[in-house]
């Protein structure tokens, strides 16, 4: 799984849709013909937090590596789209 907090005014179902998209996407070591796990959404007290899993075809071979390179594209597509992920922050 990779997961990526958005904020509470993010396009939620868009989000959904690029987490689904990225971790579906054709790449190295991830098993084709297997659907995607997710996305989920759940809901913390800073943030919206969505998750999307994926199949690794060699998990023996560590996993950091792909899911750091899939959260980069997730975060790009982001951007691009307009889906903004929040810092932390404390009203007092």
């Amino acid at each position: 799984y990779v997961a990526v907090t958005i904020d509470f005014n993010a396009d939620v179902d868009r989000a959904l849709a690029v987490m689904l998209e990225e971790v579906s996407r054709d790449r190295p070591r991830i098993v084709k013909g297997r659907n995607a796990l997710g996305p989920m959404w759940t809901v913390s007290e800073t943030a919206a937090l969505i998750e999307g899993g994926f199949w690794l075809a060699d998990p023996v071979n560590g996993s950091v590596g792909i899911k750091t390179a899939i959260t980069l594209d997730i975060v790009r597509r982001f951007r691009e789209e307009g889906i903004r992920i929040p810092y932390n922050r404390l009203e007092v």
